[in-house]
């Protein structure tokens, strides 16, 4: 399969879709990044980020993923922030192991919690990703953990999660296995073998007991990329390359958590008011903001269970290209922090019931969003 766009050609060799999928393009689209490091993105069409997606479909990758990964062993599943947090989320929320407890990374800081450890992603505009060290009672009940899930929505190195792997495994010594999760993943058996011989190198020098390492994932393939040298996109300068400064009771996940049933009755009773009033029977898109997608999806969800014609997705840091294809349109989203920079929105229905789901609540929060419809 070979695509061309406007930052270059793409040529992709699939050695594995999932059967529940025809092919790649139902998985993905192909978009031009505003990157001098890397000028192309794959842009999922399940994950709910930058193309909304109805709660039924990513549910159908959840359970895709919990009829491959339940156990009777106490799981702990960790989601790689920005774009994977909602899908660790959904993932840890399926699966039938009778303890889960979850957690992302994340680029927020949190003036109140005390960083386990931090990694950095290579290729990325993005600050390192900080993991946040659970409360002395959660970590009585994480350490004897021997299952853990790595979740990401797309592999191409594996160096992220490699590092991700070695930092786990330093604080919670027991474990015994680690699943490795995407959407797409671009490693090969080479590549993985290695990925698996670095960690067990590690596990030695460390004096630690080395795990059992598996892939799991929709789509396996390679790709080529060559660059078009016509093709010039700097990254912005007003992107946001900084971590976050935030302060809010809806931590869950940046903290590690028990995964349990959220309660979203208050957030559905105010939408169903906001339908009422706006006297239509118009389709709703729930939109969630950065890391904040878990919540809007269960949202989502709980509207859709209702019969309501729903879509989720959510603002992004990350800085594309309008092409009127993959990428029909963005809206830009002010955000103070140590400065003016910007969030975006991709493919925004203009004509649908907008709800920006925060997490703070704040006014501050609110009217930075005001501008897409309206904010709970």
């Amino acid at each position: 399969m070979k695509v061309v766009i406007d930052s270059g050609k793409i040529g992709i060799t699939p050695s594995y879709i999932h059967e529940d999928f025809n092919g790649i393009e139902d998985l993905i689209g192909f978009a031009n990044r505003k990157n001098e490091n890397r000028g192309f993105l794959f842009v999922s069409k399940v994950l709910g980020k930058h193309i909304p997606v109805t709660p039924t479909e990513m549910n159908k990758v959840y359970s895709v993923f919990s009829k491959e990964l339940s156990s009777d062993s106490k799981a702990f599943v960790v989601g790689l922030a920005e774009t994977a947090t909602g899908l660790g989320a959904g993932v840890a929320s399926s699966l039938e192991n009778k303890q889960v407890y979850f957690q992302h990374t994340t680029r927020s800081i949190l003036p109140h919690a005390e960083r386990w450890f931090e990694i950095s992603e290579s290729h990325s505009h993005a600050v390192s990703h900080i993991i946040y060290k659970p409360s002395q009672e959660m970590l009585d009940s994480l350490i004897d953990v021997e299952n853990l899930i790595l979740v990401d929505d797309e592999i191409t190195t594996g160096n992220t999660l490699k590092q991700l792997a070695k930092e786990y495994l330093k604080v919670l010594p027991n474990i015994k296995k680690i699943n490795i999760v995407s959407l797409l993943s671009w490693l090969d058996d080479v590549k993985f073998s290695e990925f698996k011989r670095d960690v067990a190198e590690f596990c030695k020098e460390e004096g630690l007991v080395a795990p059992e390492l598996t892939q799991s994932f929709l789509f396996n393939g390679s790709f080529e990329f060559e660059p078009n040298s016509d093709y010039k996109q700097e990254l912005p300068k007003s992107a946001h390359k900084g971590a976050s400064v935030l302060d809010c009771s809806w931590n869950m996940g940046r903290l590690p958590v028990q995964m349990k049933h959220v309660v979203t009755t208050d957030y559905v009773t105010k939408i169903e008011k906001i339908i009422a009033s706006e006297g239509s029977e118009k389709e709703i898109s729930i939109i969630g903001t950065g890391e904040n997608m878990y919540l809007p999806y269960l949202i989502a969800s709980q509207l859709e269970i209702s019969g309501y014609n729903v879509t989720v997705q959510s603002t992004t840091r990350s800085p594309v290209v309008v092409d009127g294809k993959v990428i029909t349109s963005c809206h830009k989203i002010p955000m103070h922090d140590n400065g003016l920079v910007e969030h975006y929105i991709y493919n925004l229905n203009v004509n649908k019931l907008n709800v920006v789901i925060t997490e703070t609540g704040s006014k501050s929060e609110k009217e930075a969003y005001q501008h897409l419809g309206y904010v709970l």
